[in-house]
């Protein structure tokens, strides 16, 4: 067993921080994905990737994401990629699943499915594919 210390750039408040992990299997490489909020809720989030491998913080540099995260924890990882729940501004579902891609630093998002309502959705990790649980109406 291995463990490495991360510096945490102390710029930022962590505990409240959207935090996930992801594995970059192209590259052999454990990534910390933290998803840091802007001042104005209407302009997203950028994300910031921490390699293991190469230890930098990966900047803002085009990493600027319209999702805001609804906790601070990823609700699951799913074949090594940390997904959340939260609002993008662009989709007009209250609440979205998003997935921060650890080789590419890709951001998608997922909208639930029509017919379960949205205020009692409640995503799922089930062997490896996404499962939405939900009442209907």
């Amino acid at each position: 067993m291995q463990w490495k210390p991360v510096v945490l750039p102390c710029t930022k408040k962590w505990y409240n921080l959207p935090v996930g992990l992801g594995y970059d299997e192209l590259k052999n490489d454990l990534k910390i994905l933290c998803i840091v909020p802007s001042r104005d809720e209407s302009e997203g989030s950028v994300v910031e990737i921490y390699s293991v491998n190469d230890d930098p913080w990966d900047g803002n540099e085009g990493r600027q994401i319209t999702f805001q995260a609804k906790t601070s924890q990823c609700k699951f990882i799913l074949k090594n990629v940390p997904y959340w729940i939260g609002s993008d501004k662009q989709v007009k579902s209250y609440e979205v699943l998003a997935r921060i891609d650890p080789c590419t630093g890709f951001y998608q998002t997922f909208t639930y499915p029509i017919h379960v309502s949205q205020n009692s959705v409640y995503p799922l990790n089930m062997k490896d594919i996404v499962v939405c649980v939900g009442k209907y109406g």
